[in-house]
Formats: C-alpha cells, sequence, structure tokens
C-alpha cells in the first residue's frame, strides 16, 4: 500500500473496469498521487482513467506525470475537445514547460488547439535561449495601478484572480507597463478600504531583465525599458522549496522562521 492511497485496490478497480467506484476514489487524492498512480498503468488503462477526471484536476495531474512519452500518447489520444479543456486549465508555464518537451507534431496540435491568447505568450516564451530567465517566466500575474484604493484593488483581484497564477503578491505598474513596485495580499487585507496602493506598496523590488540566468532568485521580470512583462519565476525556479529552506535555515540560526521572507514578494 502506498503512503497515502491503496494502490492495489485502485489497481483492481481498473482491471474490473468498475470505473464509478474509481472515480469516487480519485476525487479523495491529491493530484501528485493521482499522477503517481497513472504511471503504474499502460497507456491504455492510463487514457481511461485520465478520462474520469474533472478538467481542472486533469490539467494538474498532467503537469505531474513522469513520463513525458506518457503525456505525448495523452495528447494524441484526446480528442480536439478534451484537449482544448485540459490546455484551458493548464497554467502558462506548464503549457510552455510540455510544449517544449514535444516532437513538432504533437506542438503543433498543442498551438492549434489553445486560446489564440495563450498561444501568443507560448511563441513568445519559447523564443527565449533555455538558459535564461524569460524561457521559464509566466505572464499570469495581477497588476494594479498606483492610483487605485485598496477597495478597487480587491475588485480587480476578485475579476482577474481567478485566471492567474499567483494572486499572493500583485505588482504595481503604471499605464506604459513599467514597475513600480508590489504588495502582498495581506497588506492588502490589513489595509483600510481608502488607502491607496502607491502608499502601502513596496517598492524594494528584485527584478532580472528576461535574458538573465535562470539561476537569478528573482520574482519579476522585465524587458526592455524595465516594463513589467512576468512573474513567478521563483515559484518556477524552486517549486516553493527555496521558501521552506530559508525557514530551516532561520530556525538552524535562532532566528524567526519568517526571517527575510517578506523582502521577497513570496509567502512563505
Amino acid at each position: 500500500m502506498h503512503e497515502n492511497y491503496d494502490l492495489d485496490l485502485l489497481l483492481e478497480l481498473v482491471e474490473q473496469r468498475k470505473f464509478r467506484s474509481l472515480k469516487e476514489l480519485l476525487s479523495q487524492m491529491n493530484e501528485v498521487d493521482i499522477a503517481e498512480f497513472l504511471d503504474e498503468l499502460d497507456v491504455e488503462q492510463e487514457i481511461l482513467v485520465f478520462r474520469l477526471l474533472p478538467k481542472d484536476t486533469a490539467a494538474e495531474v498532467f503537469t505531474y506525470l513522469e513520463n513525458t512519452e506518457d503525456q505525448e500518447k495523452l495528447i494524441g489520444a484526446l480528442s480536439d475537445r478534451e484537449l482544448r479543456e485540459v490546455l484551458d486549465e493548464l497554467y502558462l508555464d506548464d503549457a510552455v514547460d510540455i510544449v517544449e518537451e514535444m516532437p513538432a507534431n504533437v506542438v503543433k496540435r498543442i498551438l492549434r488547439h489553445a486560446d489564440p491568447d495563450v498561444r501568443k505568450s507560448i511563441n513568445e516564451i519559447l523564443k527565449y535561449p533555455d538558459d535564461c530567465a524569460g524561457s521559464i517566466m509566466t505572464t499570469e500575474y495581477v497588476d494594479l495601478k498606483a492610483t487605485m484604493t485598496v477597495e478597487d484593488a480587491l475588485k480587480r483581484i476578485r475579476r482577474t484572480g481567478p485566471d492567474k497564477e499567483t494572486i499572493n503578491i500583485c505588482y504595481v505598474i503604471d499605464e506604459g507597463r513599467h514597475l513600480l513596485g508590489y504588495l502582498s495580499i495581506r497588506t492588502i487585507l490589513l489595509s483600510e478600504e481608502d488607502d491607496v496602493v502607491g502608499d502601502i506598496m513596496d517598492t524594494h523590488v528584485i527584478s532580472a531583465n528576461t535574458l538573465a540566468g535562470r539561476d537569478t532568485l528573482t520574482l519579476i521580470v522585465c524587458g526592455n525599458g524595465e516594463r513589467c512583462t512576468v512573474t513567478a519565476l521563483f515559484d518556477n525556479l524552486g517549486k516553493g522549496a527555496s521558501g521552506a529552506a530559508v525557514q530551516n535555515m532561520n530556525l538552524m540560526f535562532g532566528f524567526d522562521e519568517a526571517e527575510g521572507l517578506h523582502q521577497i514578494p513570496m509567502l512563505p
């Protein structure tokens, strides 16, 4: 038995084609465990089980599949509608990672069924060299204006946030999309509704050019002219491990666990 689920039971349900019971068990599992379970199946079984998943779960599970060949075979087996639904649920940087690993014929099909805006963004990111920050960036972030009140900012977050990869940190830009600062959702929630974003934002921003080395530890990636183009680079580099490392180091040296984390636009 695996730590979080009964593999033998799941395999038995697949063999006996008891898909209703299997679907119920899958709904109680997290995406990482589902992907691990799919890796235990042959391709035909994997496709059958994958189709049992809700589209948002399916998209997340797809990114956790260890075998690129399995991803390729799944893409080939999915109908155009199913593929479009999965692509619609993927975050941009995950879609780019998948495209980079696929052969040309599969890439063409992915791009053909991707939303036009997503297709444009994928092509934009793919033009960057593999060893630069631009190749692992995402353009899905919440931007605010310095003149907004907190009440206005919350309305914008509620309206645009569901389609963004991260809302923990919001980025403040001017009319020319030049980066002015950032503020956390915590800061926004603890401020008065009539407070102005420009007065409460943090202007101490660490940023990198899109062509900088990808080992740069930063959240904000700027194009020419310091225009804010992407964010969440730090998340893509560490997937949360970096924040945990900082916490552990603080504890080892007797500092407060969260010391230093608030200086970087990322929540622990």
